[in-house]
């Protein structure tokens, strides 16, 4: 395949997992506007932020003509550029347990996500 078309696939495959996990995760945060974040709805907000994270994992490793992992490694590596700036201005008023650990698990989610659409892949090729 042309280098050309390959790199336009890959700008596509992961900007299309950044804009689900972004707004997709938006809309779930919109369901929790106006209510108390305390530790048990920090601890929810971050199980579907962690999910969303996943899925556009999945989704980018979907789209890629090669290397899926390596595409949702990069799709991790800029949501966490992109959720820096704000965990920086926020760190006073987030409780800090919770501003880690949306970080530290972004990475991990994103290609979590490109391992599943593997498996999935896998199965479907087997005749499973």
């Amino acid at each position: 395949m042309p280098e050309g078309p390959q790199a336009v696939r890959s700008f596509v495959a992961v900007g299309a997992g950044f804009f689900a996990i972004q707004m997709l995760g938006w809309g779930a945060d919109a369901a929790f506007q106006g209510r108390v974040l305390d530790g048990k709805a920090l601890l929810i907000r971050l199980a579907y932020t962690a999910a969303l994270e996943a899925l556009g994992g999945y989704l980018t490793a979907r789209l890629a003509v090669r290397k899926p992992t390596l595409h949702a490694a990069v799709l991790g590596a800029l949501t966490i550029a992109a959720t820096l700036p704000m965990t920086v201005l926020t760190w006073s008023s987030t409780p800090k347990w919770y501003a880690i650990w949306a970080v530290l698990l972004i990475l991990p989610m994103t290609i979590l996500g490109s391992h599943i659409h593997e498996m999935v892949s896998r199965r479907g090729s087997d005749g499973q």
